[in-house]
């Protein structure tokens, strides 16, 4: 069973059907992982490949957002003014951070959410183009802080699966281009602040379906 993961003894198919029915309840179990990777296949049949992979990790740790949303459980509104001015040790944020998950899964669901209203939002212009759909899931790390995995559809890309051979073509000099300044204009990495604003503001985002069909 172990290397056909198949069994022919009826007591031990019954056991696993059973265990299957307990795990689709349990959030993380192969069950639950099963059903997201049949739901993402069902996208991909419909809309088709799936454009970007993105993660996300809230900073839980020294966000003042965080910050701000812990203090209050903890002490009274002027004791927690105070103390959110005297919190600057970083230990002492940690531990804050740890003793508090419910403040943590909060900052989590509203950075969240405004990463899907202001930056992803399906069906209309954002900075990655126009998206028609996307999934993700939660998950959680060693110390419980949670993050998010997600895919990201783009409309009219269902020719995805070619664009390596179709901007390969020694004739699509001018396509491959347009595909280059679509990438650069939606994905860049920059540590310096001002420079990143600058940055955004010379690489403004381009539509892609537009941009390749203009």
């Amino acid at each position: 069973m172990r290397e056909t993961r198949k069994t022919t003894d009826p007591d031990v198919a019954f056991l696993l059907r059973e265990l299957s029915i307990f795990g689709h309840a349990q959030p993380l179990s192969n069950e639950t992982r099963l059903l997201m990777r049949r739901k993402i296949q069902a996208i991909n049949i419909w809309t088709g490949t799936p454009a970007i992979w993105f993660p996300i990790n809230p900073n839980d740790i020294n966000s003042p957002v965080k910050m701000w949303l812990s203090i209050p459980g903890l002490h009274d509104y002027h004791a927690a003014k105070h103390a959110l001015a005297d919190l600057r040790g970083i230990y002492d944020r940690i531990a804050l951070s740890i003793m508090d998950p419910v403040s943590s899964a909060i900052f989590f669901h509203r950075e969240i959410s405004l990463f899907f209203e202001k930056y992803v939002r399906t069906g209309q212009e954002s900075i990655f183009g126009k998206a028609s759909h996307y999934y993700a899931t939660v998950e959680t790390n060693d110390r419980g802080s949670l993050h998010l995995h997600g895919l990201l559809w783009l409309h009219g890309n269902m020719e995805l699966p070619s664009l390596i051979d179709d901007i390969a073509d020694p004739r699509e000099e001018e396509y491959r281009a347009r595909v280059v300044r679509y990438v650069d204009s939606v994905f860049h990495e920059c540590l310096d602040e001002d420079a990143g604003k600058a940055l955004r503001q010379e690489r403004k985002p381009i539509h892609p379906v537009e941009e390749n069909t203009s």
